[in-house]
């Protein structure tokens, strides 16, 4: 939970300050629409990077005391960019099923794919950490 609530913080941040400027300087570019949609893909990854050192930073900060939390952050962090990219296929499919459409419906069907992806691949760091953290049975 803690994860995910900073992945949210930090998608907030990316909203903020990356697509703002981002979007800004796509408008300026005199280039083809490949390097264009190049750019896009570039600024979502940003973006997706600042949401993850918000999610790292948030298990980092609430679990402070706790022995080997840089560990379970960067575990964390990696997962959640795994879950993450998973998410682009379906998501991407759905969009162009659905004629790349803007309409809310649509958006917030995208935002629940990305989102259970994410769940799970926090599930999953959170299975694997465990199972690391089990002493070897003999």
């Amino acid at each position: 939970m803690t994860a995910l609530l900073g992945a949210g913080v930090g998608a907030g941040a990316s909203l903020l300050l990356v697509y703002p400027p981002g979007l800004w300087f796509l408008d300026k570019l005199t280039v083809s629409l490949t390097a264009q949609g190049v750019y896009a893909v570039g600024l979502h990854a940003v973006a997706a990077s600042v949401s993850v050192v918000f999610a790292m930073a948030a298990v980092r900060w609430r679990f402070r005391f706790h022995s080997g939390i840089r560990h379970t952050a960067i575990v964390t962090g990696l997962f959640l960019l795994l879950g993450g990219a998973e998410s682009v296929v379906p998501t991407m499919a759905l969009a162009a099923s659905r004629d790349y459409s803007s309409r809310a419906p649509v958006v917030l069907l995208e935002l629940g794919i990305v989102l259970a992806f994410c769940v799970f691949g926090l599930g999953a760091a959170r299975w694997t950490l465990t199972r690391m953290a089990r002493p070897l049975s003999a």
